[in-house]
C-alpha cells in the first residue's frame, strides 16, 4: 500500500500586529500629539499677546484722541494772563512721568445734576496705585478755581477723574515753545 502524504496547508501568518509594530506606532502617535499640543499652546500664546497689544493700542488710541479732542478746545482769551496751561515733567520709578493742565471748553456737562459752566480745567497724567499699577487718568474739574476768593488759600484740585488707560508705564509731553522743545511749560501761572 502506498502511503498517502498529508498534506498540510503551508503556515501563514497570524492575522493582527506584532508587540513591535504596536510598539513603533504607539512611540509615532505620542511624538504626533505632543507635538500638535506643543503647537496649540504656542499658537494660543501668541493669539493672546496679539490680543493683549491690539487691546493695548485700542486704550493708547482713546487716550490720545481724548487728549487732542481737549487741546483743540483749549480756552483762549485775548488776556494770556487768563490761559492757562502748564506741562510739568516728573520723574518716578518708571520713568518719565508728566502731567499736563489746561483749561478747555466743552459744551457737554461733567456732572449731569450740578450747574457748571462750560470752561473746565483738565489734568492727565498718571497715577500710581498701592500695588504699583499705573493708570493713565484724566481728571475734569467743572469749576476751574485755583484759589478760594473768601479764603485767598490755593483748592485742591478736585473733579470727575477717568482712566483712559492701565498698566501705562511712561507719559512724556514735550512743548514746544519760541522754536525749541522743552519738557516744562507753565503758561498762565504767577509770574510768567
Amino acid at each position: 500500500m502506498k502511503q498517502r502524504e498529508l498534506k498540510t496547508a503551508p503556515k501563514s501568518r497570524a492575522s493582527g500586529f506584532t508587540l513591535l509594530e504596536v510598539l513603533v506606532a504607539s512611540i509615532i502617535g505620542a511624538f504626533i500629539a505632543i507635538s500638535a499640543a506643543s503647537s496649540l499652546r504656542s499658537i494660543i500664546s501668541s493669539r493672546d499677546k496679539i490680543a493683549d497689544r491690539a487691546a493695548a493700542a485700542a486704550q493708547l488710541r482713546f487716550a490720545a484722541e481724548t487728549i487732542k479732542k481737549d487741546l483743540i478746545n483749549i480756552y483762549r482769551d485775548a488776556d494770556i494772563a487768563n490761559v492757562k496751561l502748564i506741562g510739568l515733567s516728573n520723574l518716578s520709578d518708571y520713568g518719565p512721568s508728566d502731567n499736563i493742565l489746561f483749561h478747555t471748553v466743552n459744551r457737554v456737562k461733567a456732572r449731569p445734576d450740578q450747574p457748571e459752566g462750560d470752561v473746565y480745567e483738565v489734568e492727565y497724567g498718571l497715577l500710581f496705585d498701592e500695588q504699583n499699577k499705573s493708570y493713565l487718568i484724566r481728571r475734569l474739574w467743572p469749576n476751574p478755581i485755583d484759589l478760594d476768593p473768601t479764603l485767598g488759600v490755593e483748592l485742591p484740585p478736585t473733579g470727575v477723574v477717568t482712566i483712559l488707560g492701565e498698566n501705562i508705564v511712561m507719559f512724556d509731553i514735550l512743548f514746544f515753545y519760541q522754536d525749541q522743545w522743552v519738557e516744562d511749560c507753565r503758561r498762565g501761572q504767577p509770574g510768567d
